[in-house]
Parts: structure tokens; sequence; C-alpha cells
């Protein structure tokens, strides 16, 4: 079993967590989470078993790159606002994810690409 996405989106890191008296997560990050989700909600059910994800984070290249790759933001916090992102929908929880590969490049235009394969018990 597998599921694809490609998502017409720039990439957007995971935001730390803001204190006002009480820990919230940025309006920013919040609205990027819900774009996601409504492509995750495909699925129509969360997947019960464990599952291995592959994602591809793809920007623009600009005009004048100064280097051959994408410098801004650390791709673990790019990786965790897809997976945020994917809770409920795809599974229930992320600690089903038992193999996760992510990598970011430049290309035509931003995307997110990612693949979800079910992980078959031996």
């Amino acid at each position: 079993m597998e599921y694809t996405f490609q998502i017409p989106i720039r990439p957007q890191v995971k935001q730390r967590p803001r204190f006002n008296g009480h820990a919230y997560t940025p309006k920013k990050t919040r609205e990027f989470e819900k774009i996601l989700s409504v492509y995750f909600s495909k699925i129509k059910r969360p997947l019960p078993f464990a599952l291995e994800i592959e994602i591809d984070f793809v920007f623009q290249k600009p005009k004048r790159a100064a280097k051959s790759y994408p410098s801004r933001g650390d791709l673990d916090n790019y990786a965790k606002a897809v997976l945020d992102s994917m809770n409920k929908k795809v599974f229930e929880d992320d600690s089903q994810v038992v193999r996760l590969t992510c990598s970011k490049r430049f290309g035509e235009s931003d995307l997110i690409c990612v693949k979800v394969t079910r992980i078959n018990d031996a």
C-alpha cells in the first residue's frame, strides 16, 4: 500500500512554540499545517500500521543561488511541520513512522512531495 502527495506550496519550518502565559503554536505554522492536512485528508481514516515516509522539499531556484542547496531552515524542522500535519489524518501517532527519509533541493517551483508506504511485518 502506498500513497503519494504532491503539494504545490513553499516548504516552511515548524516554528518553536511561543509563550504568553501559556504555550501556543505560532499562527504561520498553524495555517501551513492546516493547508497540508487538507491534502492528507484524502486518506479516509488513519492507517493502523508501521509506515515509511519519504519527504522531498523542493524550493524554486533563485536567479542567483549563492549555494547549490537551499540553506534556509533545518531539514528536521521542515519534516516536523509535515509530520504534525499528518497526525490523525495519515496515522494515529507519529510513533508509527519507523523509517523517515527527507531531502531538500532546488527545482522549477516550490513543492513538497510525500510518499507514505506500509511496512510489511516479516
